[in-house]
């Protein structure tokens, strides 16, 4: 069973060797999302946590504060209220071995320590950076242990969540 993650794992990332070694990294994003090229790697203050296939949640919603304007009661007047993040989720490829982001989260299940921390979702297409997305007072809220998903050959997928305050598009 151990072998079939490491072939998972491996195979994962022969298309970003072959990338360095043909020397044609720059791919249109749209041909990369096509062949399904893209990867998101996930920073958290500066350092590089991991490689994950996907992610959801990098979106931002302002509530609508409605009111009644006292000069024309007949005309709804509509302001912006508190802006909402969702949470951020994260899947990837099971691979065995130490995970900082599950460390992370332990610490918070056991109350060991609770600290939020910065963060970025790194877009990117083979090896180059194409897009970034900042995350700021976020923690591991939710972690999903292996989910199997196959038909004939078994993906083992892990899934992380994460609760923030603040995202923005850099």
């Amino acid at each position: 069973m151990k072998r079939v993650f490491v072939v998972i794992a491996a195979l994962s990332l022969v298309p970003w060797a072959a990338a360095l070694y043909r020397g044609n990294i720059a791919m249109d994003v749209a041909d990369a999302q096509g062949r399904g090229g893209l990867a998101f790697r996930v920073e958290i203050d500066g350092a590089s946590a991991g490689f994950f296939k996907s992610v959801s949640g990098l979106e931002s919603e302002t509530e609508v504060v409605e009111y009644r304007d006292g000069a024309n009661p007949n005309l709804i007047r509509k302001l912006p209220g508190a802006t909402k993040y969702p949470n951020i989720v994260l899947k990837k490829g099971y691979i065995p071995g130490q995970d900082s982001l599950y460390d992370w989260r332990r610490d918070i299940e056991t109350g060991r320590e609770f600290k939020t921390k910065a963060g970025s979702i790194v877009i990117l297409d083979d090896t180059k950076e194409v897009g970034r997305y900042n995350f700021y007072e976020g923690w591991p809220c939710k972690w999903r242990g292996v989910s199997a998903v196959g038909n004939g050959s078994v993906i083992a997928i892990e899934e992380v969540e994460f609760a923030v305050e603040r995202i923005v598009r850099s």
